[in-house]
């Protein structure tokens, strides 16, 4: 498996919320490469760099 295609297993709902919000995809937009007008979304620079929020209750 490349960085081009990855999972996470046993992924939660707040994993798929903050994935697919507005604040992430400031970062994609700033730290992506492109490629026409397509992403080049890379798993160890992207993802692994992300700025994850901190200190989230269980309940999230």
């Amino acid at each position: 498996m490349t960085d081009r295609c990855a999972f996470v297993p046993n992924a939660s709902l707040y994993l798929f919320g903050i994935l697919t919000s507005s604040m992430h995809m400031v970062w994609v937009n700033k730290v992506c490469g492109r490629l026409k007008s397509d992403y080049n979304y890379s798993i160890n620079i992207v993802y692994n760099n992300f700025p994850w929020p901190e200190n989230i209750k269980s309940e999230q």
